[in-house]
């Protein structure tokens, strides 16, 4: 993989980078704050993948996930305060994260809604103290490093001391479906952004395209990556016990359940034309109530729901098939999915609509637009050879998240170069 820096064309090349620099600290890294469109739960996406990994190589270097607010607003008008602190103890605090000495995670408190101008300020103005309050207790940096996931967190950036903004866009928000208004805020913060940030980053080809346009310089593309070692390990002995009962051929699904991204007709339409074959479909749902009935009167659909991420491999591999009945929509365009490495480094075969990034490898996936052409292609996934399975391995192995941390360090380090020359 190559990572382009826009307007300097500066290109690094992973495969240049040895295994002993990558175990060894390549600059002083300050204190961090993660602004994160997630919370840090037992559902890994890119954010915990990156700060983990820089946590256990800069272990002098502490990091403060910034966690989305908690919305206190219906408790307090329900006057249920009691019970909502009662099942967010930590709320306001920083609380170290478990397995790691430098990782404290903070949840801010939502009190007015941010559809009104003075209560987005407030909630704003309260978040500002938390983090000041936390980054004191903790004796961070003076001046930390933030890394901004939320585009949303404009506002915060411009209350708090820092060294640099690295703005991390991973998804097209502007693109889902929501008020004009709305799709307003979220352009205009983008912008605010964009125009802010000492270094962005994308995750896809196409959003690197889009912030191109008003975006020259540092500017750079890092996809998503996987954990090869915890996909690849051979198959246990022992069947995960939560297969049972699942009726082959299992296709299997993992990812946020969402309408911006599944395409439900086709999902449906899928597991008709495989009955009494099963779908499984793992991760968190966000899916309509209507649509969450529609899809449990389908009987051989299973909504397994979250699973904590060191349990998901163990999952993937009662799949048959791995599946990916997604959208394409210039929202999906906008997309890296995570899913796509974690299925080629299980190794099983590929079934996905042709959306970005499954439609680079045409020649290890099997692309599919429509019901029957899914149920078509499964027929010749499960008899095709085993070399597929090593095929779709290698190249997961090319993609490691340690791949793409090395690259993000290298990108970190120019950046902070760049300033000391600069102040020299």
């Amino acid at each position: 993989m190559t990572i382009a820096l826009g307007g300097s064309g500066h290109v690094l090349n992973q495969d240049a980078i040895t295994s002993t620099e990558m175990n060894k600290p390549m600059f002083h890294l300050p204190d961090t704050v993660f602004i994160s469109l997630e919370p840090w739960d037992r559902v890994w996406r890119r954010n915990q993948f990156l700060v983990s990994g820089l946590a256990r190589k800069y272990t002098a270097t502490r990091f403060l996930f910034l966690a989305p607010p908690l919305d206190l607003s219906h408790p307090l008008s329900h006057l249920q305060c009691g019970t909502f602190f009662q099942r967010y103890p930590d709320v306001g605090r920083p609380a170290k994260i478990a397995g790691y000495s430098n990782i404290y995670q903070l949840r801010s408190l939502k009190l007015l809604p941010n559809s009104i101008a003075a209560g987005r300020s407030f909630n704003i103005a309260v978040t500002a103290h938390l983090v000041q309050r936390a980054l004191k207790t903790l004796h961070f940096d003076t001046k930390p490093l933030l890394w901004v996931n939320d585009q949303s967190a404009q506002p915060l950036t411009l209350r708090l001391d820092h060294s640099a903004i690295v703005y991390d866009i991973t998804d097209d928000w502007s693109e889902i479906a929501q008020s004009a208004k709305a799709r307003d805020r979220v352009r205009v913060d983008d912008a605010s952004m964009l125009a802010e940030a000492d270094l962005v980053i994308v995750c896809s080809e196409r959003l690197y395209q889009l912030k191109q346009a008003t975006r020259s310089s540092r500017l750079a593309l890092l996809r998503n990556g996987v954990e090869f070692w915890r996909y690849a390990a051979p198959n246990g002995k022992t069947p995960d016990p939560r297969s049972h009962g699942w009726h082959p051929p299992v296709l299997g699904y993992t990812g946020t359940l969402h309408l911006d991204r599944l395409d439900v007709d086709l999902l449906s339409d899928v597991a008709n034309k495989i009955a009494p074959g099963t779908i499984v479909m793992i991760g968190p749902n966000q899916l309509p109530v209507s649509i969450n009935r529609q899809i449990k009167r389908i009987p051989n659909i299973i909504l397994l729901g979250e699973v904590p991420m060191p349990e998901l491999p163990s999952l993937m591999k009662s799949f048959n098939i791995t599946i990916v009945p997604h959208r394409v929509t210039p929202f999906t365009e906008s997309l890296n999915p995570l899913k796509l490495y974690e299925y080629l480094a299980v190794g099983k075969p590929i079934i996905s609509t042709p959306v970005a990034g499954f439609r680079n490898y045409p020649q290890l996936i099997y692309l599919a637009e429509t019901g029957k052409q899914f149920s078509d292609h499964v027929a010749s996934a499960l008899n095709e050879p085993r070399y597929r399975v090593y095929q779709r391995r290698a190249e997961a192995a090319n993609h490691t998240w340690g791949k793409r941390i090395a690259s993000l360090e290298s990108l970190l380090q120019d950046l902070f170069n760049s300033y000391e020359e600069r102040a020299s």
